[in-house]
């Protein structure tokens, strides 16, 4: 493979951790990046990035994963576009950036980081979407889905049962699962009859 192909198809795992240690932009060690997740080595990165290695470029930036491929899981965390390690691995799972905000998981719980790697609203959550235009997301919390804002307070409270996946990239509108209470069909009338709650 040419050298110029191999610039076009995105640097492999391997590649792009040596050509960091080079650079010096690496924040530890060059061994520590030496060996990526095993179901990462071989692949290839930017141009079509697998999923279960890297996320999409969002905002300039990219979550990758890292770390050695004997560890249970890697760490995640974010290049820019020329593959320079810009904010530090340092994360159990990471998202793409929307609005300026991405979600992260550290420990468990979920919260947001800057583009400078700085925590914009701490790990609370058990699951966390990213952030629409107008500056909310939705997030779970002691079991229940609540909207938050970019600071991480509530905004609203969704009633007991309902679950969503989050804003799409660029919508204002989130589809969301609301809970029913049983229905029986009368087939003789032709009613639909609620059943009470009790």
């Amino acid at each position: 493979m040419s050298a110029a192909l191999r610039l076009r198809t995105g640097l492999r795992p391997l590649a792009l951790a040596v050509a960091l240690a080079a650079l010096g932009s690496a924040p530890a060690s060059a061994d520590e990046y030496a060996d990526w997740q095993h179901d990462c080595v071989g692949r290839t990165y930017a141009i079509t990035p697998d999923v279960s290695c890297q996320r999409a470029y969002a905002e300039g930036l990219a979550a990758v994963i890292t770390g050695k491929a004997s560890d249970s899981a890697g760490t995640w965390g974010y290049v820019d576009k020329q593959g320079q390690m810009v904010i530090k691995p340092a994360f159990q799972e990471a998202e793409s950036f929307q609005n300026g905000l991405a979600a992260v998981r550290q420990e468990g719980l979920w919260g947001y980081i800057d583009k400078r790697g700085n925590w914009a609203v701490k790990p609370r959550y058990a699951r966390a979407s990213g952030f629409n235009a107008e500056g909310t997301a939705l997030v779970e919390l002691d079991e229940r889905d609540v909207l938050i804002n970019r600071q991480g307070q509530v905004v609203k409270t969704f009633e007991l049962g309902t679950r969503s996946w989050g804003f799409e990239r660029g919508q204002k509108l989130a589809e969301m699962e609301v809970p029913q209470p049983p229905r029986l069909f009368n087939t003789a009338t032709g009613r639909a009859l609620t059943l009470p709650a009790d």
